[in-house]
């Protein structure tokens, strides 16, 4: 698989916090332990009704996602949490969490797979 192929891309935490090896591996253990807990705190909200607690979770996990060069997933978060600070369109977040967590389940996999010790 070549980098272009990847469902992510570290060139940004790269360019942040430099070509560290022992650093990016430190980051990449954050991003694997903090993007789950994130985003079950975003789908509980979610069953909760609670859609400000919603777009909190939301604005939360955005950093990580551009950073980890998740460009698709971070453009719909940012939506998700456009929408669950508006008054409208709240029946449109569960579909798109959906979306997300299938973009971030992949991600996952793919940095796992190129980062087995984390």
């Amino acid at each position: 698989m070549n980098k272009h192929d990847k469902s992510y891309n570290l060139d940004k935490l790269i360019e942040f916090i430099g070509n560290d090896e022992a650093a990016v591996s430190s980051m990449v253990g954050i991003f694997l332990q903090s993007t789950p807990e994130l985003l079950g705190n975003i789908n509980d909200s979610l069953q909760k009704s609670d859609i400000t607690a919603v777009g909190k979770y939301a604005h939360m996990l955005k950093p990580s996602l551009d950073i980890f060069g998740l460009d698709k997933a971070f453009e719909l978060i940012k939506k998700i949490e456009t929408i669950a600070k508006s008054s409208e369109n709240h029946h449109l977040l569960p579909d798109m969490i959906r979306d997300l967590k299938a973009m971030l389940d992949r991600a996952q996999t793919d940095i796992r797979a190129d980062y087995p010790a984390n």
